[in-house]
């Protein structure tokens, strides 16, 4: 994702860094992704086949309270 231009939040690796000019001007921002202390990535839906019954499994879920302060 970085290489397109969309690095994950939070991700120390392949996430802009703590020194990037973005940081200065949305020093707020980054503050809040510190504090989370993970990868911001969040699956609204997920579904699949299980592989031995063949049911159709959906899985849904809302946003995290971390994620949603981070982007409040």
């Amino acid at each position: 994702m970085a290489d397109l231009g969309f690095p994950i939040i939070g991700d120390v690796i392949y996430g802009r860094k703590k020194n990037s000019p973005t940081k200065k001007e949305y020093e707020q921002f980054y503050q809040r992704v510190e504090e989370i202390n993970r990868q911001a990535l969040h699956a609204y839906i997920l579904g699949f086949e299980h592989p031995r019954t063949r049911e159709k499994m959906v899985f849904k879920t809302d946003l995290p309270p971390d994620m949603k302060k981070l982007i409040g």
